[in-house]
């Protein structure tokens, strides 16, 4: 049992914020998290419960942890957890903040938890949460730290009169990059015929494939009705769109999201990210 006093428990958040905050990467955190809580309470187990899912835990084996328990617990359905070697073990629950269906679970054999010990856990689910915050602020701030670093790039090429389709192309590469995505496509609507596209850039697509997207009617494919519609169009079930590009479709193209180009208030064009990662949205 731990004996909490006020000085001992600041002392424990203080150390848990400091060992958090450490990390650049989210889940990082949470697992760093995890493992300092189940030491300061003592416990058999610790977990993070976030939308119906078990972020990190710790006291279970590998891939083996009773998702469904944990997560009742989160949502005061379940009040004990079955534990490899102590049986059914008494579980304390602390919501972390903006979270419905999650929390900060700890559960240790005996008679539970006392009301000092409840408090510290309450006191370490509000330290991760807003670390948690903080991590997503930061990485927010990265974006745009990036995404003007390219714009400014662009923006020199077009100023020491580069070739254009050399700042096509860098357009192509800093969505892709910025996005995260494998491909990008700038596509533009053709000057002689209206009723058709052309593929100006792209990035990370085959000469292959980029021979066979070359033109194409609009409103075909992501970039198309991104141009036909005038919005941002989001595909995340790319197989199963009905106006699909055949070459992406054969290459089992997860999703893509397209957004329309303007220049003096008109459509031109659109462009286009897209990847093959599964369960990319």
């Amino acid at each position: 049992m731990l004996s909490a006093g006020v000085n001992w428990a600041t002392q424990l958040l203080v150390e848990l914020l400091a060992a958090v905050t450490s990390f650049e990467d989210e889940q990082a955190a949470i697992r760093s998290a995890v493992e300092r809580t189940a030491e300061a309470l003592d416990a058999q187990i610790a977990a993070v419960v976030r939308g119906g899912a078990v972020c990190a835990s710790i006291g279970f084996p590998a891939g083996r942890e009773p998702v469904g328990e944990l997560v009742g617990a989160t949502t005061g359905k379940v009040a004990a957890v079955m534990v490899p070697g102590f049986g059914r073990v008494p579980v304390a629950v602390a919501p972390l903040e903006n979270e419905e269906e999650g929390g900060l679970l700890v559960g240790r054999a005996g008679d539970g938890f006392n009301p000092e010990e409840l408090a510290l856990l309450s006191g370490m689910a509000r330290v991760l949460a807003l670390t948690v915050r903080l991590l997503r602020g930061f990485k927010a701030l990265q974006q745009r730290q990036h995404l003007l670093e390219r714009s400014t790039e662009i923006q020199r090429a077009i100023a020491r009169r580069a070739p254009l389709q050399e700042v096509l192309e860098s357009i192509a590469v800093a969505a892709r990059e910025l996005v995260g995505d494998e491909i990008a496509g700038l596509r533009m609507i053709d000057a002689e015929d209206p009723s058709m596209m052309v593929t100006v850039a792209t990035s990370g697509v085959t000469p292959a494939v980029r021979a066979q997207i070359e033109r194409g009617p609009i409103g075909e494919g992501a970039g198309g009705r991104a141009i036909a519609e005038g919005r941002l169009v989001i595909v995340e079930s790319y197989s199963d769109t009905p106006d699909a590009l055949p070459p992406f479709s054969e290459l089992e193209l997860q999703s893509a999201m397209a957004a329309p180009v303007h220049e003096r208030g008109t459509i031109v064009g659109s462009l286009t990210v897209a990847s093959f990662r599964p369960g990319r949205t």
